[in-house]
């Protein structure tokens, strides 16, 4: 994943994150603040094809309310009407889209997302070209919380195969192809 700081976030730079369909690191002062994940064509054409028999239910059940005159009702009301509980999303932006023009968007902007809890609908002339989550101290230190074992877990193991002498692999390496090991034999067999 590329990474551009805040100052350098353009039409140009996401018109060119759109072409690679590449998700992009927003740097602040060289600190990772959010991720935007731009919007294309191909993105939006393979969410729809993903989707498209929920889609299809929702505009026929949004078509036959409307011809029986009963207003529309947003998917958060029909939740609390309904008494059930929202389902728990992955990631902690819960709230739809809050669209800001390319030129607007700054770190106070982000900062206010993150507090808050929404993505953010990047949009340049009025068309929504990338959606941005916001990172906030609060879901990173989450993260640590529910991953505290397995990251003690890799830490333990990475101070044992240093003491080894051994080569720590990281996700710069694993780009490349890793060396082939020399085949092993089983005591006993073939002698």
């Amino acid at each position: 994943m590329k990474i551009a700081g805040i100052r350098q976030l353009t039409g140009p730079t996401l018109k060119a994150a759109a072409e690679s369909g590449e998700p992009l690191g927003v740097s602040n002062g060289g600190v990772l603040c959010a991720v935007l994940l731009p919007v294309s064509p191909r993105w939006v054409h393979s969410l729809v094809e993903q989707n498209l028999s929920r889609l299809v239910d929702n505009i026929q059940m949004a078509e036959k309310d409307r011809a029986n005159a009963e207003p529309l009702v947003a998917v958060t009301r029909s939740w609390e009407s309904t008494g059930e509980t929202e389902p728990a999303p992955p990631l902690p932006w819960r709230s739809p889209l809050r669209k800001v023009a390319i030129r607007k968007l700054g770190m106070e902007v982000i900062a206010e997302a993150a507090a808050r809890g929404e993505a953010l609908g990047v949009t340049n002339s009025g068309t929504l070209c990338a959606v941005l989550l916001p990172i906030s101290p609060r879901w990173v230190e989450s993260l640590v919380e529910q991953n505290l074992s397995r990251l003690l877990y890799n830490i333990g193991l990475a101070e044992r195969e240093r003491a080894r002498g051994e080569q720590l692999v990281n996700l710069d390496h694993l780009e490349q192809p890793l060396p082939a090991e020399p085949p092993t034999r089983t005591a006993g067999v073939g002698t």
